[in-house]
């Protein structure tokens, strides 16, 4: 029995480390995202499982023969499901959110990128706003919508410079003639970069914001960009309100 909790606590660890390593060896141009992500989950998850019910197997032997070592399957059982549980929620997230990567308050007239379009050279996903995303992103989120508020455009734009930069955002352009501010915002695991672009607009006597994200790969951002835009819209009617 004790060969068996030896091989859960084995494809308990390989589960955990494919999942850990996944974003750094990604980052440091060692494995394409495909490998990454789709190959490497999928084999993270399978040995995740496997070491949950080989270990649970080996926990409960122990147990009925009331012999020590029931310990090192509960090991594995916890690495295991530990392992699996990050694939398996991200591929939940896909499931649940549409497939798209490009997010923006204004469908009809999504502001446009300029100062990251160098950035963006060769990136898979192109800086152009496709119109056929607009009825997936307002079905599922409906509550992104122009930003209104009473404060001056001259004011939003202080505010919204301040914002990028406590949400850790890298300010890439401030264009306060133009009301235009782009930023990049680079994730921790796997170092993807998404770009925002915020317009701010006097329009009948109110002042409209509105922010677009898109992520350079991959084709759903599992409703990252979405998270992004509600993030900086909750900070700056607080910022204002504030003031």
């Amino acid at each position: 029995m004790k060969w068996l909790v030896r091989i859960s606590i084995g494809l308990g660890v390989i589960s955990c480390l494919l999942v850990a390593l996944a974003g750094p060896a990604y980052q440091a141009g060692l494995v394409s995202l495909e490998l990454a992500l789709l190959r490497g989950f999928r084999i993270a998850t399978l040995c995740g499982l496997a070491a949950a019910a080989v270990g649970l197997v080996a926990a409960i032997g122990h147990l009925l023969a009331k012999r020590p070592g029931w310990g090192g399957g509960l090991l594995a059982v916890i690495l295991g499901l530990a392992g699996a549980a990050v694939p398996l929620g991200m591929r939940m997230q896909v499931q649940e959110v549409p497939m798209i990567h490009d997010i923006t308050t204004d469908v009809a007239d999504p502001p446009a990128f300029e100062a990251v379009l160098a950035a963006r050279a060769g990136a898979p996903n192109p800086p152009d706003y496709d119109p056929a995303v607009a009825p997936l992103q307002q079905e599922a989120y409906p509550d992104l919508k122009p930003i209104r508020v009473v404060q001056s455009p001259a004011a939003v734009m202080d505010a919204a410079a301040i914002i990028v930069t406590d949400l850790g955002w890298e300010s890439v352009a401030i264009d306060t003639g133009a009301g235009r501010i782009e930023a990049t915002d680079t994730t921790r695991w796997f170092g993807f970069k998404d770009d925002v672009v915020i317009r701010v607009r006097s329009v009948g006597g109110a002042t409209v914001v509105d922010v677009r994200s898109k992520s350079r790969v991959g084709r759903s951002d599992l409703g990252k960009n979405a998270d992004r835009i509600r993030a900086f819209r909750h900070a700056l009617l607080e910022s204002l309100t504030a003031a």
